[in-house]
């Protein structure tokens, strides 16, 4: 797969991502608001406090999570985006941090 492939694929993951935060959130009554640049950044807030940056990283093809005790890059393996500190799944990285940082289990799916 060459970069432009890569990159699409992080830019369509990222959309995935976010309405699948808007459905656990909604379905668990949670408010988080997510604010998104384009194909390049998501901002998740919670009660008006950025609580998680999710962004694409061009040069690279990789997906970027930022939050509280949380940075780690995701790349592309076969069909499912992995941490490259630990090999986890990013739907379960992101379940596992918005339900700490909300106090409510929250489970994302893509």
């Amino acid at each position: 797969m060459d970069f432009a492939e890569r990159n699409e694929k992080a830019v369509q993951e990222l959309v995935r991502i976010e309405r699948s935060v808007q459905r656990a959130a909604d379905d668990v009554g949670v408010a988080i608001e997510g604010s998104r640049i384009p194909d390049l950044i998501l901002s998740l807030y919670r009660e008006g406090e950025l609580i998680m940056v999710i962004n694409v990283q061009p040069a690279e093809g990789r997906l970027f999570v930022t939050g509280r005790r949380l940075d780690d890059n995701f790349s592309l393996d076969g069909d499912r985006w992995v941490s490259r500190i630990d090999g986890a799944e990013i739907y379960a990285v992101l379940s596992d941090l918005l339900s700490r940082l909300t106090g409510t289990t929250l489970t994302l799916a893509p």
